[in-house]
């Protein structure tokens, strides 16, 4: 094979891999979490929301503290989503959220509940207490205690 044409094949596969839109990228990151232990949902999240692959979902992951799945049989998709939510939000700006809150969830129209107190804070009754375990401009991931956020409730 020429060396143009190579070029041509390298630049074909690399529009077409970064055409993604924004729903596209979301539906791989969920994807990636609900193939992936809770101790690989950090990586995973990472590795499938790259520029190079399309538009960067800027969100935040609430990881689970757990090295088991919890999933109760359940969907592991909807359970992905439901830690996931739109727009980057570190610590900061999670403290900064009034007692009661709620942020919408990539599960439609699932909202995880924020209790600012004084022994800390939580989202849906669970702990986060590892916050910022990764801060980048678009992304933010936080640990919670187990056990991981039920949609179901």
């Amino acid at each position: 094979m020429g060396r143009s044409n190579f070029i041509l094949i390298a630049v074909f596969l690399i529009v077409g891999v970064a055409s993604h839109t924004i729903d596209e990228t979301a539906q791989e990151v969920i994807e990636a979490l609900a193939h992936s232990t809770f101790d690989d949902w950090s990586p995973s999240f990472i590795s499938t929301n790259k520029p190079l692959l399309g538009q960067v979902l800027p969100s935040t992951l609430f990881i689970p503290m757990s090295t088991t799945t919890l999933y109760n049989g359940g969907d592991k998709r909807k359970f992905a989503a439901y830690h996931l939510v739109p727009g980057k939000i570190d610590f900061t700006d999670l403290l900064s959220k009034k007692d009661g809150s709620r942020l919408p969830t990539f599960l439609a129209g699932s909202f995880i509940l924020i209790s600012n107190s004084s022994s800390g804070l939580y989202i849906e009754g669970v702990q986060v207490i590892e916050p910022d375990v990764y801060v980048d401009s678009v992304i933010a991931i936080h640990r919670v205690a187990s056990p991981p956020l039920d949609f179901a409730r």
